[in-house]
């Protein structure tokens, strides 16, 4: 199975986990196509920066210059979501204790809202081509 199709399932469980109200197993599932997504580009333009880290992995991706400030944005909105430290909390929010914040809880999204968030988030990405970039 190649790096599309595994993603392209992940996503769509993270699409039936959201429609049955399991949210936390749906921002899971966004994080393993996420980190299938960066294990590829990382393997194509930045071998040298191969990490366990998905953050350390976004951030040298964002060295390369392939990815605008949105995308690595995006990229890193999605780490968050899918962090083990995601919860769902009484609202079906996704939220997360960050410590940056002291502990504060932030929420990253409304559940209602996340397959029209991914959607939207895929849409945009599939509008720009990777195939004739350099590493120049």
């Amino acid at each position: 199975m190649d790096v599309k199709e595994t993603c392209m399932g992940f996503y769509n469980k993270a699409c039936r986990f959201t429609e049955s109200g399991d949210f936390e197993e749906a921002a899971v599932n966004i994080r393993h196509a996420l980190e299938e997504i960066l294990k590829e580009f990382i393997r194509r333009h930045a071998p040298e920066h191969i990490y366990d880290d998905s953050f350390k992995q976004i951030e040298a991706l964002k060295q390369t210059g392939l990815f605008t400030e949105s995308k690595i944005n995006i990229f890193h909105n999605l780490r968050i979501l899918g962090n083990r430290g995601g919860h769902v909390d009484s609202s079906n929010n996704i939220t997360k204790q960050e410590w940056v914040l002291d502990g504060a809880t932030v929420i990253y999204g409304s559940a209602s809202e996340l397959r029209a968030t991914l959607d939207y988030d895929f849409a945009e990405e599939k509008q720009f081509s990777y195939k004739n970039l350099t590493m120049d």
